[in-house]
């Protein structure tokens, strides 16, 4: 093979392995953006915006602590409704709220607003949607099977999403669920005073708030939204954190639970010590009868005690 040969096969040898490097690097930046379509991607990015998430290229275990503590301190639902530290659910029962009887099992799944579940003194379960922006009320479905309540959303984006308004759910105070599921896809779902034997929380590009819950299982699934997590587990919490951010708070010392740690790219914070590393694995027995486990992909979970 002459020069001139050589030197041909080396530039496009050199141009092949540039252009798999520019496609691999487009198809990880916005190949899923292409998919999705130009009007997914705007509803997307603004919600992102709201919440406060974007899209990070790095994170470092100070931003994330930082940012949810600010988090923390914020009160986001008001900032989103003015109505909603003023909210009393005597005022709506038996006019604008719906009651259902007999609910042991609740299943919440929606999508691009904002929910607040609500401890009250009734007997029933309040559903009130009339605080939603009409368009949005009548894209959700309540319905009843036996000892279990479904609401849903129907539709996956919606055009707007400025003053979406809030959905309110009031549950009777001191009432033990068998199971509550919520997942709050690219919304924003606060539950209070939760009692259930089994909760399990989800939220994509959403946040979560549960605030004084009390289960004896807890499963957490954050995609690369954000979740504050407060309350009391008696058996065992699964946390599984994508690429967003989760701040946990369980009553008591560190000592009084056992941990199964992993992380990839991202960190792990439990009572101040952070464990990092791609694949690494931390077991902790303190011989207790609660165990805490936390999958961390390329996020950050923090887990404090008080």
């Amino acid at each position: 093979m002459n020069k001139r040969w050589k030197v041909f096969w080396i530039v496009c040898t050199v141009l092949a392995v540039l252009g798999i490097g520019l496609f691999s690097a487009g198809a990880l930046m916005g190949g899923f953006t292409a998919l999705r379509g130009s009007e997914d991607e705007r509803i997307l990015n603004a919600w992102l915006d709201r919440l406060g998430i974007g899209i990070r290229q790095t994170t470092t275990v100070t931003e994330v602590v930082e940012e949810l503590e600010d988090l923390e301190e914020t009160e986001l639902l008001g900032d989103m409704d003015p109505e909603a530290k003023e909210y009393v659910p005597e005022d709506a029962y038996g006019t604008e709220a719906e009651a259902y009887e007999g609910i042991r099992e609740l299943e919440l799944e929606v999508n691009w607003v904002s929910v607040r579940v609500l401890p009250w003194d009734g007997e029933e379960v309040l559903v009130d949607t009339s605080h939603l922006r009409a368009d949005l009320e009548e894209r959700i479905q309540t319905e009843q099977d036996g000892e279990e309540l479904e609401i849903k959303m129907e539709g996956r984006t919606i055009s707007n999403t400025n003053d979406t308004g809030t959905m309110y759910i009031s549950v009777p105070r001191g009432m033990v669920f068998e199971k509550v599921t919520a997942d709050a896809g690219a919304g924003l779902i606060e539950i209070e005073g939760a009692e259930a034997r089994k909760l399990s929380v989800k939220a994509g590009v959403g946040q979560i708030i549960l605030k004084s819950f009390s289960a004896e299982k807890l499963e957490a699934e954050c995609g690369a939204g954000q979740m504050i997590l407060a309350g009391e587990i008696t058996e065992k919490a699964e946390i599984n954190c994508g690429m967003g951010e989760v701040l946990c708070t369980f009553p008591g010392q560190r000592e009084a639970y056992d941990y199964e740690i992993s992380c990839s790219a991202g960190s792990v914070s439990v009572d101040g010590e952070t464990f990092s590393g791609v694949g690494r694995t931390v077991k902790e027995d303190n011989r207790s009868s609660c165990e805490i486990e936390a999958d961390c992909g390329m996020g950050n979970v923090e887990i404090r005690f008080e």
